[in-house]
């Protein structure tokens, strides 16, 4: 993998078991704020690892629907949240999953083990 690209994997997807872990895919060299900012090569090799990403995803945990969110209002680099869906989710109508109250925290022996299932099938 290219040292310009990060892929991150965060917890925190609605108030439903670890196996809604997220991902960031983060552009790493220089500093763009938009796709269209990269060059042919760059975006080539930053969408061939964002649906890298995403195949591990539904791989693993077997979502109905992934979303790819490319924000960038908050934090001003380009990076993709890539956010399993499912069919229960608590807001199935809103482009991310989070229910109006804060979920309880994940057991941290089950958010580490499928972060690992993740490393594995990204590989």
């Amino acid at each position: 993998m290219s040292s310009r690209f990060s892929r991150q994997t965060s917890s925190g997807v609605g108030g439903r078991t670890s196996s809604q872990i997220a991902a960031n895919e983060l552009f790493r060299g220089r500093h763009v704020v938009e796709p269209t900012e990269l060059s042919d090569a760059e975006a080539a090799r930053f969408f061939a690892e964002l649906l890298h990403v995403g195949r591990a995803i539904e791989g693993v945990f077997e979502p109905v629907k992934v979303n790819y969110d490319i924000l960038g209002n908050s934090v001003p680099h380009l990076h993709v949240h890539v956010i399993p869906r499912y069919a229960d989710d608590p807001r199935p109508e809103w482009p991310f999953p989070f229910p109006p109250e804060d979920p309880p925290p994940f057991p941290d022996a089950e958010l580490r083990a499928d972060a690992e299932r993740l490393r594995a099938a990204s590989r």
